[in-house]
This record gives C-alpha cells, structure tokens and sequence, in this order.
C-alpha cells in the first residue's frame, strides 16, 4: 500500500521571514536594497506555498484512498496558495487539484472558477487541456488567455524531488532560526534587514564598501653584508651595483694595487 509522509508542520522560520521582508519593504519602499528583498520575499514565499501544496497532497491522498470523508483537508490548503502565493512554481498543478475538490463536492460554480483561471493565466500548462474538458462538462465557458499568461510552465521536478517537496513541504532556500534567509552564494546569514532597518533604510557604509584593505609597508632594501663560508673561512663580499669605474675593462684583469710586488 502507497503511502506519504505528512510534511514538517514547522514552518516557522520561512512565515517570520516573509513578515519581516514585508516589514522592511513596506517601511523603506525606496530603499536600495528592494530588488533583493523582493527576491527573497518571492523565495519564503516559495518555501511556504511548497509547505501547504504538500500538506495538501498528503489530504488528497488520503481522501482518493477512502481514509477521509471528503476533500476538505485538501482543499483548505490548495485555497491558501492559491490567496496568498500567486507566484508560487507549481500553481497550475494547485489550481486544477483545487477546482477538482469543488468537483467532488458537488459545485461545479466554484470548481469552474478555478478551472476557469488555470485556462486564462496557464494556456500552456499540462493541466489547461484537461481543465477546457471539465468547463465544457459543466457547462461553462471556456476563457481566452489573459495577456499576461505564464508564457512557459517551469520544469516539473524529478521523482526524488517531488518526494522531497511532498514530504518536506519544503525548497531549497535555506533559512535560519531567527528567520533570515541564507544567501545562496556565501552560505552565511545575511540579516540585510535588520541592517536596513538599524540604518534607516540603507546599509551601513561599511557594508557597501567592503573591508578596508590593510595599509601596505614598503620595505627599505637591506645593505649588503659580507658572507662568510662556514667550511673554508673565506670571506666573499657581493658584486657592487651600478655602473663600473671609468677606463675599466670587465674582460682584462684588475691592476695590482700601487706598491704591490710585480
């Protein structure tokens, strides 16, 4: 017999992450740093719908399998993603399960809704074929897609992804106990909020210039020194630099000094 796990009810640090990127965004709507709390808020946005779509196909499991007397479970969590998570990765997927729960429960008004706005904002889904088939069994019109229909589904996922997002309800966006999501490229905390909200809605100087790089000392070259050979005691003083005394010939030998014996 198939069975699924129920997914991790704790979701507590992907919810305080979206009220805090809310928090900041709605406070300091001309910072800077918009375009990343924005981006962030759209991936705990992601973490928590992917939270409720598996909690919701665990109750659809259930409900096809004859263990639940109605779709209901299911239902309440799909109707969540679809109100609060209109970006969510997997929408089309969650309106057609949802439209089908009002199928079951006898009103076709509001499964006709959904089948309805899965053909307009969805056109090319794998779903919008199946959801035309369904308006016309109901008897309801079949709409146009809106202009700014979902031009092109994202990827499904794999088996052992799908098990993981079914069983985990979760993504891979990492955050941490206070809330704060990791930053994919660095793997350390980034808490860019409270940093914006201590500044007044932009980061410290320090943090957009970076680390101030370390004074560099310039060495003063050493003289030359005498180094003396340990084995034979005979001393070998380096090679002067610079240009050779006038009227020198590097090739013949030295002069004796004056006085000294030919």
């Amino acid at each position: 017999m198939r069975q699924m796990v129920l997914p991790d009810r704790s979701n507590e640090h992907a919810r305080k992450a979206e009220q805090r990127l809310r928090a900041a965004l709605q406070q300091f709507p001309q910072t800077s740093l918009r375009p990343e709390f924005e981006q962030r808020l759209r991936e705990a946005q992601e973490n928590l719908a992917m939270h409720d779509y598996g909690i919701g196909n665990f109750y659809l499991d259930r409900f096809n399998r004859g263990l639940a007397s109605n779709p209901k479970g299911a239902q309440s969590r799909y109707q969540e993603i679809v109100d609060k998570y209109k970006n969510f990765s997997l929408m089309a997927d969650v309106l057609y399960k949802l439209a089908a729960t009002y199928v079951q429960e006898e009103e076709p008004d509001e499964a006709a809704k959904y089948f309805a706005q899965l053909v307009r904002t969805h056109p090319n889904s794998e779903y919008a074929e199946k959801a035309k088939q369904q308006l016309e069994a109901i008897g309801a019109e079949v709409p146009q897609p809106a202009p700014d229909a979902v031009q092109e589904e994202p990827e499904r996922p794999g088996m052992m992804t799908r098990f993981k997002q079914e069983a985990l309800g979760s993504v891979d966006v990492t955050v941490d106990k206070d809330g704060v999501l990791i930053s994919h490229d660095s793997k350390e905390t980034a808490d860019l909020i409270q940093k914006v909200l201590e500044h007044n809605g932009a980061l410290p100087i320090s943090e957009l210039n970076g680390p101030t790089p370390s004074t560099r000392v310039s060495l003063a070259p050493r003289p030359a020194q005498p180094v003396t050979q340990p084995n034979n005691g005979v001393k070998i003083t380096p090679t002067q630099t610079g240009q050779p005394a006038t009227g020198s010939d590097p090739t013949k030998p030295s002069p004796p000094p004056p006085g000294t014996p030919q």
